[in-house]
């Protein structure tokens, strides 16, 4: 008699679960449709959208002269690269710091690294240890 109250709650739940799963099963396609409804809109739109003709800009009767200020462009910085690197490393490093959300110019050098302390080695070892 035990037994049975114990499987009662659970044989509830289920039933209850199989309805809402019903339930979402059911709201799963009314979105299906409508996304499918969105897309077709979408594609005839595109299809039908006509592309405007280009707008001609009258020249004015006389330009403007630009002054030396402007004239004189500044020139970019470019890293100073240490002999041995190649280019596409150091247009790899520029991409990476770039989608970083930083100016390229941020790199001052690009230059090979000396190992100065054996300390930083054994303690990489000794983290890789633990």
């Amino acid at each position: 008699m035990i037994e049975r109250m114990v499987w009662i709650p659970v044989i509830i739940a289920l039933i209850c679960l199989g309805k809402q799963v019903a339930v979402l099963g059911k709201r799963l396609r009314a979105v299906e449709r409508e996304n499918e409804e969105l897309r077709t809109a979408a594609c005839t739109e595109r299809k039908t959208a006509t592309v405007p003709e280009a707008v001609q800009v009258p020249e004015p009767e006389s330009a403007p002269v630009p002054s030396k200020a402007a004239t004189t462009a500044v020139p970019p910085m470019v890293p100073q690269v240490e002999a041995g690197v190649p280019p596409e490393t150091v247009a790899v490093i520029m991409a990476a710091v770039t989608a970083c959300g930083y100016v390229p110019t941020a790199i001052r050098a690009v230059r090979h690294t000396r190992r100065r302390s054996k300390k930083w080695i054994i303690a990489g070892r000794i983290a890789r240890m633990r």
